[in-house]
């Protein structure tokens, strides 16, 4: 199964990878809005995102679709680190919770049970 992941992978580096090569990047700068004026280290932390992104060998279709995604979940522009975890998130289809919903989910379980309390009670001095 390595084997066959390696081969495809090495395909898409030799075929189409030269091909979108600098378009992938000027869409990677440009959906997180990266300042390439930045010190050694936050050019290593953005490369280190750009190389995870092009091992899932996007395309720049792919690339605008996770981006909408991520705006949608967490309202803000992403990180290059961010983008990157996102887009595999997105390709996968785990994604995770809506930023926020979790906790309104628990509120409004504790509101439906004490609800459902208030009726038992309510129903109980009627009988």
């Amino acid at each position: 199964m390595t084997e066959l992941a390696n081969n495809s992978s090495s395909s898409w580096k030799e075929t189409e990878y030269p091909k979108i090569k600098d378009a992938i990047f000027e869409k990677f700068v440009d959906l997180t809005q990266t300042d390439m004026r930045m010190s050694e280290s936050q050019k290593s932390g953005f490369f280190r995102a750009y190389h995870d992104l092009i091992a899932q060998e996007p395309t720049l279709a792919e690339m605008d679709i996770a981006f909408t995604s991520y705006i949608a979940h967490f309202d803000h522009i992403p990180s290059p680190f961010a983008y990157s975890k996102h887009f595999n998130r997105f390709r996968s289809g785990i994604m995770p919770n809506k930023k926020g919903s979790t906790q309104k989910m628990i509120e409004q379980q504790n509101a439906d049970l004490k609800m459902d309390q208030w009726v038992k009670e309510m129903e109980d001095r009627n009988e």
